[in-house]
C-alpha cells in the first residue's frame, strides 16, 4: 500500500463499535428480522451532536446492501437511509427518495402524483426499513407543516408495512412526540455523550 493509500484509509470513516452504538445496532437488525405485519414497530434515536447516530445508520445501511434479481430484474434494496429536508416539505422529501433510489424525474408533479410514483418503486424493491437521519429539521417548519409531515411518515412506514427509524438530536423527541400515534410506535433511544 503506497503512502497515498494509506493517507486515504486514515481519512476515511471508520466504524468504532462502542457499547452503546452497538445497542442500537442490535435493536435495529432485530427489527429487520420481524415479520412484516401492519404496524411495524420503529426505533427514534437521539442525542448530541457528533455522538454517532449518522455513523451507527450508515452502519446498519452497509449490512443489508442493495442486491439486483436478475430473474425478475429488480433491485431489492432492504434499507432505505434518508437526510429529512431542511424543513418539513412533503414534496422535497418524495423528490428526494425518487432520486435516491434513481428513480427518473421528469417534469412538475402534484405531492399526491410524487408519493404514488415513490411508493410503488419502493414496494418494487421490498423494502423493510426507512431509516431518516436529521429529523429534528422538521421543526423549521409551522406546527400544520410538521404535523402533515408526521403524517407522511406515519403513512409511509403503514403502506409499505416498513419500520420507522429517525435520528436527530435531542430536539428530535419533540419533533416526533408532535404525533401521538407515531410517537407510541417509535421505541426511544438515548446516545449520551
Amino acid at each position: 500500500m503506497d503512502i497515498n493509500q494509506r493517507i486515504d484509509l486514515i481519512r476515511s470513516d471508520r466504524w468504532i463499535a462502542f457499547d452503546r452504538a452497538a445497542i442500537v445496532l442490535n435493536r435495529l437488525i432485530s427489527l429487520m428480522e420481524m415479520p412484516r405485519q401492519s404496524r411495524m414497530p420503529g426505533l427514534m434515536v437521539y442525542g448530541s451532536s457528533g455522538i454517532g447516530k449518522t455513523m451507527v445508520a450508515k452502519r446498519m445501511e452497509s449490512l443489508y446492501p442493495s442486491q439486483y434479481a436478475s430473474d425478475i430484474c429488480v433491485t431489492r434494496t432492504p434499507i432505505l437511509l434518508l437526510q429529512a429536508p431542511p424543513a418539513p416539505d412533503e414534496r422535497r422529501f418524495y423528490q428526494h427518495i425518487l432520486a435516491s433510489i434513481g428513480a427518473p424525474m421528469w417534469g412538475r408533479h402534484t405531492v399526491s402524483e410524487l408519493e404514488v410514483r415513490a411508493l410503488s418503486h419502493l414496494r418494487d424493491m421490498d423494502l423493510k426499513m426507512i431509516m431518516i437521519d436529521e429529523v429534528h429539521n422538521l421543526l423549521a417548519g409551522s406546527y400544520r407543516e410538521q404535523r402533515r409531515f408526521l403524517n407522511m411518515l406515519r403513512f409511509l412506514a403503514n403502506d409499505l408495512c416498513a419500520s420507522l427509524v429517525v435520528f436527530g438530536v435531542n430536539e428530535a423527541v419533540d419533533a416526533i412526540r408532535g404525533d401521538e400515534q407515531l410517537a407510541q410506535r417509535l421505541d426511544e433511544h438515548f446516545l449520551p455523550l
